[in-house]
């Protein structure tokens, strides 16, 4: 693998390298400053909330914030067309939805659940013949101790 040959750096003339690096970096840099403070806020807002295991959606503030990072070096950086980028994504992610649907069903359930208050930690619930104290939530799972015991 030759990454120099005739004064290029992979192809590209060392000023287009550079400046290519030098955009990769700006833009990562940004875009953990924005990160920061934006989780930084979230957690906040959330934590006066009150919803059990809010960690899951300082996850989305996360991801969408590097979506977008990477999405904004793709062409510069990489030369990717991001509109070809972002349209094979939804393909992958319309075949992964067909194939996880039990899965992101349960998903959004556990997320109303939460969202909704219907059921919190300290509430009493009976589920069938099992009756007990919510113990704790988060988006997948609910953990109740038994009243018997």
């Amino acid at each position: 693998m030759v990454l120099m040959h005739d004064g290029l750096i992979l192809g590209l003339t060392p000023q287009d390298f550079i400046f290519r690096v030098v955009t990769f970096v700006v833009v990562f840099f940004i875009a953990f400053l924005i990160e920061h403070f934006a989780i930084k806020l979230s957690r906040k807002a959330l934590d006066s909330s009150k919803l059990p295991s809010a960690s899951i959606f300082v996850n989305i503030i996360r991801g969408i914030i590097w979506a977008f990072a990477i999405l904004a070096v793709l062409q510069p950086v990489f030369g990717i067309q991001p509109t070809a980028f972002v349209t094979a994504l939804g393909v992958t992610s319309i075949a992964l939805s067909f194939g996880l649907q039990d899965t992101i069903s349960n998903l959004v359930g556990g997320l109303g659940l939460m969202l909704g208050g219907v059921v919190k930690p300290g509430d009493q619930v009976s589920i069938g013949t099992i009756s007990g104290e919510v113990i704790d939530m988060n988006w997948r799972s609910t953990i109740v101790r038994d009243s018997w015991r």
